[in-house]
């Protein structure tokens, strides 16, 4: 591993950070719930049309709870708009699980958050990170991108086996 190419890499995104950083909502926030939920409406889904959406359902369904009350199609009332009405569907499942199972207290572990529908391993790892500040490792759409153009510019199919261990360097795990 390339420490001066990793050194080169943390600085340039740093630098792209502090010059284009957008602000969202979620961003403005620690609270797992809502970090839960603007991390399943993310899912395949572009940020801007997240984004009223995200403020929609936050004012509407506020906490696990409420969201575990809530009718299926108030739920999908909510969620209208997003695409891949399931992942609304699996919101609700999640909630009452966790007020069921949890307390009302999203688990900070990411192998138990991978158990609910819906949560696979980037999306555990993602929730970990921005909720409970954990260092975790994920390779997403744009970090995969991000790290080809850098690392591996004019090389064909690149596999996530050859990234993880850069992305590992990279936030020192």
């Amino acid at each position: 591993m390339n420490k001066n190419k990793i050194a080169a890499f943390k600085k340039e995104i740093w630098d792209y950070h502090r010059a284009n950083r957008r602000d969202f909502t979620w961003r403005q926030t620690t609270d797992p719930y809502q970090i839960f939920i603007s991390e399943v409406m993310l899912q395949q889904t572009q940020t801007h049309r997240v984004e009223p959406k995200f403020k929609q359902w936050i004012a509407a369904l506020p906490t696990f709870q409420m969201l575990a009350k809530a009718s299926f199609r108030e739920v999908l009332t909510l969620w209208q708009g997003l695409g891949y009405n399931r992942r609304a569907l699996w919101l609700h499942q999640s909630a009452q699980r966790i007020v069921a199972e949890y307390n009302g207290q999203l688990p900070s572990d990411p192998e138990i958050l991978e158990t609910f529908p819906g949560i696979g391993p980037n999306t555990a790892a993602s929730i970990c990170a921005f909720a409970f500040n954990k260092p975790t490792l994920f390779i997403e759409t744009n970090i995969r991108a991000v790290f080809i153009h850098f690392f591996f510019a004019g090389k064909a199919e690149i596999k996530d086996a050859e990234i993880r261990p850069l992305v590992a360097h990279t936030v020192d795990l």
